[in-house]
């Protein structure tokens, strides 16, 4: 068995201090759990990862000279990382043994931005985070600056630029060749040190049809530094040393964006489209003596080369509308043994399948797609706003693939009878539901 989920919950406060300045305040709580569960006739056997965060934030919005629009504000988290629980216990309920390998960790940030408009035609957003991290003893802090510009070439095209640079505390280490998806958050720490990341991007924007239709297009580049996976073999569960599992290198990601919109009238939507390439290397730039794929570049486990969405929404009438939504990826990465060979190690004992693991990530999943369909019914509250969804998710069963495994024959390893079958998990098939919105 296999289960994951979110839980959340927020409370905001806003409040108009001036008529120049509003401060808002949010406080909010999340948990992610994922568990692996398997059950025998008499015992059974879970692995598990967690974390649970708990936020507090304040933004202050002034707008009291004309042309800026100044924000600022600060947040602290704390952040409860459970890397590694396993329980194994009767179906009686009693527990033969419980580990559980837990660390700490809390996040701060202050910042302010400005957004300044220089002239009709020309704007610029500056700004500057402060970040900080401390785990224990262990203390991070870097300054995060940003900037963007944006020049309206006539009143229908604007070009823009932006350069932004970020430090990332908490890690999120994907493991491409487990069969089932087990994605490990992690802090930083002594060892493991935060990633560093710089990103540029420009972009184009035009209305055209008289206003009627919006197309942008923008390209990007991102720099990453110390960024994290699994050194080959590496034991994941219930390990008191993950440190020591980790590898740390450099990635790159870059892509093109296009955007066309139908900004107004009976049929409205947008069509978007991405091409976009994320990669990693590995070859001991920062001295822990190992590589991946042998030092070369590989494509990283959320790679997806081609990224297609198409939404189309309907006034049928002024109560009813029809929406429907495509959506068309590559399929993700993945490590898959490229083949076995026997071994025993004593004339007449059980054979044992060695699995042949080429490059990292050098396979794919198939390609992801699904249609999405949906009647909206407007309703005619007395006071606030209602409505009426019937929506299909999938509308044409897609069974899209979650991840691969082997099947093993029982024979197989014994008297070399069949050979391993690759299948594939997929979730969520064809789904209807009703939803009622309101707001008062």
């Amino acid at each position: 068995g296999f289960s994951w989920g979110n839980t959340v919950g927020s409370a905001r406060w806003t409040r108009r201090i001036t008529p120049a300045l509003t401060m808002i305040t949010t406080a909010s709580t999340s948990n992610y759990l994922y568990k692996i569960e398997n059950k025998f006739s008499t015992f059974s056997f879970d692995l598990s990862s967690r974390i649970n965060d708990l936020s507090l934030r304040t933004d202050l919005l002034w707008t009291g000279k004309p042309g800026h629009a100044v924000q600022m504000g600060g947040a602290v988290t704390g952040h409860r990382f459970g890397v590694g629980r396993a329980q194994a216990g009767t179906t009686d309920g009693s527990v033969v043994f419980l580990e559980n390998i837990e660390y700490f960790g809390t996040e701060y940030g202050l910042y302010a931005q400005d957004d300044w408009t220089i002239t009709p035609r020309l704007t610029l957003s500056y700004g500057l985070r402060a970040s900080a991290f401390a785990n224990g003893g262990q203390v991070y802090a870097a300054p995060e600056p940003r900037l963007a510009t944006r020049y309206s070439l006539s009143d229908n095209t604007s070009l823009k630029l932006s350069y932004t640079q970020m430090r990332q505390y908490v890690h999120l280490v994907t493991n491409s060749g487990a069969s089932l998806p087990t994605d490990i958050w992690y802090p930083s720490n002594k060892t493991v040190k935060p990633q560093f990341s710089q990103q540029g991007a420009v972009g184009f924007s035009h209305l055209f049809g008289n206003g009627h239709w919006l197309f942008t297009q923008e390209m990007y580049y991102k720099w990453m530094n110390r960024v994290v996976d699994f050194r080959d073999g590496a034991q994941l569960f219930i390990n008191p040393d993950l440190d020591q599992e980790f590898l740390f290198g450099r990635g790159q990601a870059y892509g093109s964006e296009f955007y066309i919109e139908r900004k107004d009238g009976r049929l409205t939507g947008w069509i978007g489209y991405t091409l976009a390439w994320a990669n990693r290397r590995f070859n001991d730039d920062f001295g822990r003596g190992e590589t991946i794929n042998d030092g070369r570049l590989f494509p990283t486990t959320f790679d997806r080369r081609h990224n297609l969405t198409v939404v189309g929404i309907y006034k049928l009438s002024r109560r009813i509308h029809l929406t429907s939504s495509f959506v068309f990826t590559s399929g993700n990465p993945t490590t898959i043994a490229a083949g076995r060979f026997f071994f025993s190690d004593l004339p007449g004992s059980d054979i044992d399948l060695i699995p042949i693991y080429p490059d990292r990530n050098k396979y794919r999943l198939p390609t992801y797609h699904r249609l999405d369909l949906g009647v909206v019914l407007k309703m005619r509250p007395r006071h606030g706003e209602s409505d009426l969804t019937l929506s299909i998710y999938n509308a044409y069963n897609r069974r899209n693939p979650y991840f691969v495994y082997y099947d093993i024959p029982v024979g197989l390893t014994r008297d070399l009878d069949g050979q391993p079958i690759a299948k594939q998990v997929s979730l969520f098939p064809i789904i209807p539901a009703l939803t009622y919105n309101f707001k008062f």
